[in-house]
């Protein structure tokens, strides 16, 4: 099973305190529990709703966030 991972991350490349504010997501692509590839994402404006669609349009299967927003739970 191949999984990609997203983690949102500030300018230091240091987790972000929060998701919706995050301005990089690096996607980690990992196969066999072994990381294959890694990618820096920049998402979309934040709007509610906006990132947890994107997300799932770029095929990521789990995130890894400090806090997230009720709306962004909810269409996770």
């Amino acid at each position: 099973m191949i999984r990609k991972i997203a983690i949102p991350i500030n300018e230091n490349e240091m987790l972000e305190g929060h998701f919706g504010q995050t301005r990089k997501f690096a996607i980690y692509q990992v196969e066999n529990d072994k990381i294959t590839a890694k990618e820096m994402l920049t998402p979309p404006p934040h709007a509610p709703g906006v990132l947890p669609k994107w997300i799932n349009e770029n095929g990521i299967t789990e995130l890894l966030a400090s806090t997230m927003g009720e709306r962004a739970k909810k269409n996770s």
